[in-house]
């Protein structure tokens, strides 16, 4: 990149135009010239560009009426041309990334121009000629959807191709080079700034004298990404150096606004505006109007790069990762961040390697800076206890679900499993975690409405762990108990749970997305469960119904998810047993549709489960209590132990 910015600046020092021995007195009177390739303007450039061995080809038609006057300050004395319609040809192609080389063929195909040299005013006469060729190059050294600011330079050079006697080119050799500064301050909303130099033989023509100008363009885009289409507005101003800002004659400047369209995927785009000039001076339009008709090749490989590039913007505004663009990312970056190359890898790698960082932290660090003991914890953990300073709350939840499904990975499915000298040390702590998850849903929020015998034996625990954590980090383990969680099935007391429980419509046995899912996470957890090789799939129902009919419901809802379970991914050698409870074992009181609800359902049972106990003590750290001995193997299927006692 320095070698590519010291290219240009040679470049820029080649073009700069020795000071003329004579001058002219013509010059070009074309204002209007329009940006090369990839552009979200008529006039003003931006910093984009095609991709790397892409091309651009289009056409500009041009109108402008009394584009070129003499005048005395702010008097008219008479038209040099009248008006103007100008055909450019313009092309683009991008060798490689960021670079992007132009060309602009003006044709000149209305042209009402009478000489200022005449005495009198004489009429016009229509000349057709050719106008001044033009060669640019952009080079993009800052990325907006990288760094939020774009920045580019373009440098250029016009050859005199053009008629100067007929006031449409430069009587010599001109070129400059512009500096193109753009961003967006809401991902709908492009902001852009040029500032330039252009320089060419010196012109001495009545009350016109200049040879250095400097280039001024401001603009705002309002990008609409699904439809494709822009709404801009742009300013354009040409001043003399040598007068800057105080001769209105020599610093024409003209506003325009516009519309363009990227025509779905095909690669065309369409563009129009118009406009007239703030300050006329010699060379501004009282008005002006254009229409551009652009072809971009566009195969499949272009269209996936611009749109990674949308979803940069959105990631950057409001939009921000979720656990699907994490695992995403996951792929797609080094795992090392040492390793990321900007330019190479996705921009978001960045945002990704902070949440990983902060779901690691999530089950090692303790739940609250009062328990925080930085001889004993890692240093990094502050970033935990603030995470709604410093996150969206949908960044923070993707940050626990990232956690637990990390942690599934490292931990055994079965707690009896798990060794200190083997596996991750947080493990105990996601165990007691999944447990407090599962239990949120069915203990009383309120301590003191708990009940022994009525409420099940875990809540104890249940209160204890949840007394850990602030209350806006509950209320995000609250959150992923009722939505789609990144946590699979677990085992608790003997039952495979899911997060989506597989619940039923009264009279019928169909599966809901939500019962898929939970079917599905029922799945993982047998697969990642070596020893499980039976599993009992009990069908309930409400006490609607006579008992016959609710035993048959139950009978076809075990049916269906054990047929779902077999043609869905579940291992080899699990046995599926069917159980029929019918009315008989309800979950909640039949005396509401809301105990109804709770009631049509469908639980999995493995009947020969065993585990150690966890009891975690007061304070973070929570280690494995004394192993429970397996049971002797029943005769009969038993009944499935209480949850974790203390």
């Amino acid at each position: 990149m320095r070698r590519f910015l010291g290219s240009l600046l040679v470049l820029f020092v080649f073009l700069l135009p020795r000071s003329g021995i004579s001058a002219s007195s013509t010059f070009n009177g074309q204002f209007f010239q329009p940006a090369i390739g990839r552009n979200s303007y008529l006039m003003l450039h931006s910093t984009d560009t095609l991709h790397a061995l892409q091309f651009n080809v289009g056409d500009f038609i041009s109108y402008g009426y009394r584009p070129l006057e003499m005048r005395q300050g702010s008097v008219r004395i008479r038209s040099i041309i009248d008006q103007i319609m100008v055909s450019d040809f313009v092309a683009a192609f991008s060798p490689i990334e960021r670079l992007q080389l132009g060309l602009d063929l003006p044709l000149i195909v209305i042209n009402k121009f009478q000489s200022p040299n005449n005495a009198v005013d004489q009429g016009y006469t229509n000349q057709f000629d050719i106008g001044d060729l033009r060669f640019e190059i952009k080079g993009r050294v800052l990325d907006p959807w990288k760094y939020y600011v774009g920045l580019a330079f373009v440098p250029f050079v016009t050859i005199p191709t053009g008629k100067d006697s007929h006031y449409v080119g430069d009587p010599g050799l001109t070129g400059g080079v512009k500096a193109v500064l753009d961003g967006r301050v809401h991902r709908m909303v492009l902001l852009t700034l040029n500032v330039g130099y252009k320089g060419g033989k010196k012109v001495e023509f009545r009350n016109v004298n200049f040879q250095h100008r400097l280039l001024l363009g401001g603009g705002a885009s309002l990008v609409f990404d699904k439809s494709g289409v822009n709404i801009f507005g742009e300013v354009n101003s040409s001043v003399d150096m040598g007068n800057l800002f105080t001769d209105s004659a020599t610093s024409p400047t003209e506003a325009m606004i516009g519309a363009s369209w990227d025509v779905f995927n095909t690669g065309v785009s369409l563009q129009a505006g118009g406009g007239s000039c703030i300050v006329c001076g010699v060379m501004g339009a009282k008005a002006r109007g254009v229409l551009a008709v652009k072809y971009r090749f566009n195969p499949p490989k272009y269209q996936q790069l611009d749109a990674e590039i949308k979803e940069r913007y959105k990631s950057m505004f409001g939009k921000k990762i979720t656990a699907m663009n994490f695992y995403e990312l996951k792929m797609n970056c080094p795992d090392d961040p040492s390793l990321f190359e900007d330019g190479v890898h996705d921009s978001s790698c960045l945002k990704y390697y902070e949440l990983r960082e902060v779901a690691d932290l999530v089950l090692r660090c303790p739940s609250n800076v009062a328990m925080y003991d930085p001889k004993v914890h890692d240093a990094a953990c502050p970033k935990v206890f603030d995470l709604t300073d410093n996150f969206s709350p949908q960044e923070i939840s993707s940050i626990y679900e990232l956690s637990a499904s990390e942690m599934n990975l490292r931990c055994p499915s079965d707690p009896i499993d798990f060794r200190h000298d083997v596996h991750d040390s947080a493990c105990p702590k996601y165990y007691t975690l999944k447990e407090a998850v599962d239990l949120a849903e069915i203990c009383p929020s309120n301590p003191a409405d708990y009940q022994p015998g009525l409420h099940d034996g875990g809540c104890p625990k249940f209160y204890m762990t949840r007394g850990m954590y602030g209350q806006a980090q509950w209320d995000i383990i609250v959150k992923l108990s009722k939505t789609d969680a990144a946590i699979p099935g677990f085992l608790s007391g003997g039952e495979i749970r899911s997060i989506q429980p597989v619940y039923f419509a009264f009279n019928s046995s169909a599966l809901t997305e939500q019962a898929e899912r939970g079917i599905l996470q029922v799945i993982k957890a047998i697969n990642d469960t070596p020893w499980i090789s039976r599993v009992m799939v009990a069908g309930h129902a409400d006490s609607r119904g006579t008992k016959q009919a609710n035993e048959f419901i139950s009978k076809k809802r075990s049916e269906i998810v054990i047929n779902y379970m077999r043609s869905h991914g579940l291992r080899a050698g699990v046995e599926l047993i069917a159980i029929v409870h019918g009315a008989e074992k309800p979950a909640a009181p039949n005396e509401t549709e809301e105990g109804r609800r709770l009631n049509r359902r469908v639980v999995f049972n493995v009947p020969q489960y065993r585990y150690r106990d966890y009891t975690p003590p007061s304070g973070d750290s929570l280690r494995p209590s004394a192993k429970v001995e397996p049971a002797e193997k029943p005769q009969a299927a038993p009944k499935p132990p209480s949850r974790w006692d203390n």
